[in-house]
């Protein structure tokens, strides 16, 4: 790159106030011939006012351990879960006021409709 002001006058035209960069689009084109898998994301469920807080806490210790998850607390559940499934998302985690009496909560596989319940610390490692 820099300034080729002169490079028209060498070329016999007249002299052109000019630039040069380099703009990778080699590199670039090399990149549509990997299929890159997007990470699938997950949501977290609050069943009720209750519930938000402890959605929030395990969904922060998701988001440092680098997984990607959503908290929708908003609307009819049938709703919600339908805005995750259009999302491709791979887990939905369920909780209420008896998952946090319990400390278990719920983990739907929205691939296989599997449910089981774990605690918050086995929910991360089943996330990984």
């Amino acid at each position: 790159g820099g300034r080729y002001d002169g490079l028209s006058a060498l070329m016999g035209e007249d002299v052109i106030p000019s630039i040069g960069f380099a703009a990778g689009i080699e590199r670039l084109a090399l990149l549509g011939s990997y299929n890159i898998e997007k990470e699938r994301p997950n949501y977290i469920f609050p069943m009720g006012q209750d519930a938000i807080s402890a959605s929030i806490k395990l969904a922060d210790d998701l988001r440092q351990n680098n997984i990607q998850v959503f908290v929708e607390s908003d609307g009819k559940v049938a709703k919600r879960i339908q805005q995750a499934v259009s999302a491709k998302a791979k887990y939905a985690i369920f909780i209420g006021g008896d998952e946090i009496a319990s400390g278990m909560y719920k983990l739907k596989n929205l691939d296989t409709g599997e449910e089981k319940s774990f605690s918050p610390s086995e929910i991360k490692e089943q996330l990984r």
